[in-house]
């Protein structure tokens, strides 16, 4: 595969191996709800910091990400700068690459690469990311996810957010972005997991204003596989008198005509389509639509799904069974998005209602793109991330879907700039509990809901480990030392038991000898002594695993170890490398 060349490329192709974990430390009083780190989260600080702050509890587990990037317009003087020469990326670029010496482009990819590598980590191997980029960037992006991610590219979709064409002094009134399109490499097998009701939930319209479901990239016709398609069927179809019955909507030949009974029950899908046609006769049909004249019955894979759902084919109308008449058609969205719905200046506008005093934010996301965007890449109760949150828009989508369709979808948002909490958090508080002279009922009411405002702590390296009070938790220790250890995350206990268990992860009971105390880290109770080894170890053989130890000191010899099948590696130091044979 070709590869993308820029320079500092050597030099962060790797770097986000070095970032160091930080603790997410929550700000009770900035949140909505007692703070709750499985939650909604709003972090506050460098993305790059805490998406890896994020890897030992998510990684692997998230469903969609959505990101809208800095675009690299070059315009300087933005409140929200995009050109990566903000004072921030500048001490960034600085510490990895002398950004000096670097061109824009340059600069850019050098921004993107590492975080790409962490949101490549964090994404489910059934999930999906969307991002949404300008021309500036655009075929530089999609190479360099085609390199970060073990990913599928699903499209670039045009997406027309400015029907009036923005004042550029270049050849074009620039009308459209695009939305960048990855899955995941087990997504392909899964299929887009939208259920009906979240189907009937969200429509959209079309510049013509006929509606259309969600589900851009459902595969069709052969392809369209009982796995991928929860709902398919073949149509069938009765002669005027309902003696006969076809595959097709008029029998045109002796062979495709079979002789069946039908009472109106539902059918369920049991056969192929051969097996279909060789049992017709035996199969309960339900009434379908018109054929012709006739009258049409379909078999259902799905007994619940009703003709003319929200899901029914193109080729295939939907029928009204009391009206006896023809249901508007639902045809699938095209890879070309516009509408009022998508456009910059209407996002504005709400925006500007949410928050009349607030700090103004140029182009902002519509809530019905992101919206779009949940709904083609997640189930209802998906977790979504957001690592360039801006002004707030994906935690407004999420919380707008639960409300419409019951759903228990999360959200993470990451925001590094200071109106993290004047802007982006203050608009998910208004979202949550109402703004009064909103237009729309949903967000006058408020969606209700919760969140958790976090800051990035510091470090967790040797100096703060033995930090007393401003050292990490147990549970965000365990939880670094076992995704650092194994590659995997699981559930740690919040507080640590008596020995000091943490979870099963890598093939190997791992316990973390660990309590946020400068003075027990000091002492003998932080060591693995040759008692807690042998309880350690009966219990991890009585579930016929191995065990890993982590601990300030030991003091078991290493042939006693051996024999009781326990590894052991040193707090902190050991920690910041994978062990080697233990993910294996």
């Amino acid at each position: 595969m070709p590869t993308l060349e820029f320079e500092g490329k050597a030099f962060v192709y790797s770097h986000h191996l070095s970032v160091p974990y930080r603790e997410l430390i929550p700000v009770a009083d900035k949140g909505v709800g007692a703070p709750d780190l499985d939650g909604n989260l709003i972090i506050h600080g460098d993305n790059l910091e805490a998406l890896k702050a994020l890897l030992p509890r998510y990684a692997g587990k998230v469903d969609v990400i959505y990101i809208d990037p800095p675009y690299n317009t070059g315009n300087e003087g933005w409140a929200y700068n995009d050109n990566v020469n903000s004072p921030m990326m500048k001490e960034w670029l600085n510490k990895v690459v002398d950004g000096e010496d670097l061109q824009r482009h340059d600069k850019w990819l050098c921004m993107m690469w590492p975080r790409l590598q962490l949101l490549s980590e964090l994404l489910a191997p059934t999930g999906i990311i969307f991002v949404s980029i300008e021309e500036n960037e655009q075929a530089h992006l999609v190479q360099a996810m085609k390199e970060s991610f073990s990913a599928q590219f699903l499209g670039s979709v045009p997406v027309v957010n400015n029907l009036k064409g923005r004042n550029d002094k270049g050849n074009f009134a620039r009308a459209h972005e695009y939305m960048i399109v990855f899955a995941g490499p087990a997504f392909e097998s899964q299929g887009l997991p939208l259920n009906q009701n979240q189907l009937a939930a969200f429509r959209f319209e079309d510049e013509r204003g006929e509606k259309y479901a969600v589900r851009d990239m459902r595969k069709r016709g052969g392809a369209d596989t009982r796995a991928l398609r929860a709902n398919l069927f073949f149509p069938i179809f009765f002669d005027a008198d309902g003696t006969n019955a076809a595959l097709t909507r008029r029998a045109t030949s002796e062979h495709e005509v079979f002789p069946m009974k039908s009472d109106g029950s539902e059918g369920c899908w049991k056969w192929g389509k051969r097996k279909v046609e060789q049992n017709l006769s035996i199969l309960s049909m339900t009434k379908g639509r018109g054929a012709a004249k006739g009258v049409g019955y379909r078999l259902y894979l799905n007994p619940d799904i009703q003709p003319g759902g929200p899901d029914a084919t193109d080729e295939e109308d939907a029928w009204d069974e009391e009206a006896d008449e023809p249901i508007e058609r639902v045809s699938k969205p095209k890879s070309f998005w516009w509408g009022p719905e998508l456009s910059t200046d209407g996002a504005g506008k709400q925006l500007k209602a949410i928050l009349p005093e607030g700090p103004g934010f140029d182009y902002p996301k519509p809530v019905a793109l992101v919206e779009r965007a949940i709904l083609m890449g997640g189930r209802a109760d998906a977790l979504i991330l957001d690592s360039f949150a801006g002004s707030g828009t994906t935690a407004h989508a999420v919380l707008a879907a639960n409300s419409k369709d019951g759903g228990s979808r999360k959200f993470i948002l990451i925001e590094a700039e200071d109106y993290a909490d004047n802007l982006t958090a203050e608009r998910v508080r208004r979202v949550i509990k109402g703004v009064p002279k909103a237009k729309e009922d949903g967000l006058k009411q408020g969606f209700g809901g919760a969140f958790t405002y976090c800051e990035l702590g510091k470090p967790m390296d040797s100096e703060q480990f033995f930090a007393g009070d401003a050292a990490p938790s147990w549970e965000q220790v365990a939880r670094y030392v076992l995704y650092t250890a194994t590659g995997e995350t699981a559930a740690v206990p919040p507080e640590p038991t008596e020995d000091f268990f943490a979870a099963e992860a890598g093939g190997r009971r791992v316990h973390v000898i660990y309590r946020p105390d400068r003075d027990f880290l000091r002492s003998a109770d932080a060591a693995l002594t040759l008692e807690r080894a042998r309880a350690i170890s009966a219990v991890a053989k009585e579930s016929g695993k191995s065990a890993l130890v982590f601990g300030a000191a030991q003091y078991v010899s290493a042939r006693q170890l051996r024999d009781l099948d326990v590894t052991f590696a040193q707090l902190p130091w050991s920690v910041h490398q994978r062990l080697a044979g233990v993910s294996a």
